[in-house]
């Protein structure tokens, strides 16, 4: 077995961590939030504090570095799908350290049931709209588009704003 298989076989199980634990608790947060359940919204965001430190975090930070290791192995940081990776990365962890990490720490803070639901709801829908940047990162780690192909490109950047406008409306 490769190296390079070894490193793409961890970098696949770092993402399902990331973004399956992600997606998860974006579920069950916004299921808290619909049902008006304040003390799972609040014990949810503490947890999923918790879980960005332990886990999101680190599996970010792993996953570049196997990334990058596979891209200098066999393939060229000039490529288009590599580029969308990147940028979306950096996109992602700003998002999470900018806007992500500050809202769940004022539901943990909130004595406010009602201010707790309301800043569940927006954390919730903006971390939503983080998971569809993963996931246009996910496409392009899968079909792996080149410069030429402008028109998948132009869709999933599409995509992208959508999601982005999404989290910017919240």
């Amino acid at each position: 077995m490769s190296l390079y298989i070894v490193l793409k076989y961890l970098h696949v199980l770092v993402a399902i961590a990331w973004l399956g634990g992600a997606f998860g608790v974006i579920l069950l947060g916004t299921l808290a939030v619909r049902h008006r359940e304040t003390e799972n919204v609040v014990t949810i965001s503490r947890l999923t504090e918790r879980l960005a430190k332990m886990i999101f975090l680190p599996a970010s930070v792993i996953m570049l570095i196997l990334g990058a290791s596979m891209v200098w192995i066999n393939w060229s940081f000039g490529d288009a799908w590599i580029v969308i990776g990147l940028i979306g990365v950096v996109s992602t962890g700003l998002i999470g350290g900018m806007v992500l990490t500050p809202l769940v720490q004022k539901i943990g803070e909130t004595k406010d049931p009602e201010q707790a639901l309301a800043l569940g709801k927006k954390f919730y829908r903006s971390a939503l709209g983080d998971q569809f940047l993963l996931w246009v990162i996910v496409w392009a780690m899968v079909a792996k588009p080149t410069w030429n192909n402008m028109t998948e490109i132009g869709i999933m950047a599409l995509i992208a704003v959508v999601s982005a406008a999404a989290f910017i409306r919240r």
